[in-house]
């Protein structure tokens, strides 16, 4: 019985263990690896998050501007719109516009559509829109166009004063416009006659940013615009028929 209990008392002195202080360190270090590779991971995630967001708005950016440019050199700048003190055609639309290049400019670009023989029977409008539940759409105002998601750049056919076909929008619905305006200038003539006529141009202006949805951080919202400034040059080859 003695021999039993020294053998049990030596082997006791011989086992190695984890004092508290030992074990209190080795949690706070595993709690720290822990807290920064959740915050590598988190950051990566709202990286990923972020730059699949821009390319979305790129991606509508790059249709907006396509579009219109598309229209600029198939039928060319309705400049008729936009000469002061004279009468514009009823396609206008209340016309005539601002066209002052180093002022405010305009929030209706008005071109010609080349689906028309005579230029000013029809025309395109290019306008910032909010949808209704009646009319299908009406030109958002500048309490409107403050209010992130609501507004969208439009195109609209226009014959004799009045819209013919669809209405197009040329954003999608998880994105939003604002501050659109356009700049006017170049020659004022109905069309291009000789290669020594000075080029139209539009300098396109707006906003384009994210509508507010479900599971969109509203932060991330905010940070996540671009501003598109860009200048589309009419072609010189038209001439009148």
């Amino acid at each position: 019985m003695q021999f039993f209990d020294i053998h049990h008392h030596n082997f006791s002195q011989n086992q190695k263990g984890f004092t508290l202080i030992e074990v209190i360190v080795a949690m706070t270090i595993l709690s720290i690896v822990l807290v920064s590779v959740f915050e590598v991971y988190s950051n990566i995630v709202v990286m990923s998050k972020r730059l699949e967001l821009d390319r979305g708005l790129q991606q509508n950016a790059r249709t907006i501007v396509e579009t219109i440019a598309k229209d600029i050199r198939d039928g060319g700048i309705a400049f008729e719109c936009y000469r002061p003190n004279t009468t514009s055609p009823i396609g206008c639309n209340s016309g005539p516009h601002d066209t002052e290049y180093s002022g405010s400019g305009t929030s209706l670009l008005v071109l010609r559509s080349s689906a028309c023989t005579n230029p000013t029977d029809c025309y395109i409008q290019y306008y910032l829109a909010k949808p209704t539940a009646t009319i299908g759409e009406v030109a958002c105002n500048d309490v409107d166009a403050a209010t992130p998601g609501l507004c969208y750049i439009s195109r609209k056919m226009v014959s004799n004063g009045l819209p013919t076909g669809d209405l197009l929008r040329l954003s999608d619905a998880f994105t939003s416009v604002s501050q659109l305006r356009f700049y006017l200038s170049g020659i004022s003539a109905e069309w291009f006659s000789s290669q020594s006529d000075q080029e139209g141009k539009v300098t396109l202006n707006f906003t384009i940013g994210l509508a507010p949805r479900q599971g969109l951080n509203s932060e991330m919202a905010k940070r996540t615009v671009i501003p598109v400034q860009t200048t589309i040059t009419q072609k010189l080859y038209q001439t009148s028929n």
